[in-house]
């Protein structure tokens, strides 16, 4: 019952989309859009996906690195399991809502501004604790000769807990708003009188 259920959930979003005249699917489902002037969101969008690039190359780095206790501490390990999958469902997200933050579709949505502040707030928490566990682990056991690695995964954790943190602000300070239909039915209206194409355009959006 429960996986009939996730599956119906993953499928729902298949109901927007509908056949036109010219046997074309097309979605005309709700659409969100952000609010924020151009400049605002040009500024946001060049941070977003800054912090993303940095967030990426930090919690990589930090995998590859013979820090101490990354190779047999679960204490340390789990932490940055947890970071890495944080850091992965974070572009994930993002991936979703993409550049086009003028119509982003319903589905697209939740799964990405809806989701995003929860999602940075976990993987920034799994960075605290890999920054923690790490310097808990490297006083309690002798790892002096490892004082330049256990310093650089200490860095690189710091540096993706910032790129995290910069990330969820300005996903946050952006603000979204759900189209109305009569403003969608217009904008297909207008889109019809510019492209002469009346018959497909209003085919591809059922005004109600």
């Amino acid at each position: 019952m429960g996986e009939q259920h996730k599956k119906h959930n993953r499928r729902e979003h298949l109901n927007d989309f509908h056949l036109n005249v010219a046997g074309e699917y097309v979605y005309d489902g709700a659409l969100y859009a952000c609010q924020n002037d151009d400049a605002k969101q040009r500024r946001s969008k060049r941070a977003v996906w800054g912090m993303a690039a940095i967030l990426t190359v930090a919690v990589a780095a930090g995998g590859c690195i013979p820090a101490p206790g990354m190779q047999n501490c679960f204490y340390v390990l789990l932490p940055y399991l947890g970071e890495f999958l944080g850091a992965a469902s974070v572009i994930w997200a993002l991936a979703k809502l993409g550049t086009d933050w003028s119509t982003v579709r319903e589905y697209n949505y939740k799964k990405s501004v809806a989701v995003l502040p929860v999602r940075t707030a976990v993987t920034a928490v799994f960075s605290l604790l890999g920054i923690v566990c790490e310097l808990i682990f490297f006083f309690v056991n002798d790892h002096a000769g490892q004082t330049f690695f256990a310093l650089l995964y200490v860095l690189l954790k710091l540096i993706a807990l910032l790129s995290v943190l910069v990330l969820r602000a300005e996903i946050m300070q952006a603000e979204w708003d759900k189209l109305p239909k009569i403003l969608l039915c217009t904008m297909c209206i207008l889109s019809c009188y510019n492209q002469k194409n009346s018959t497909r355009c209003f085919s591809a959006h059922r005004c109600p």
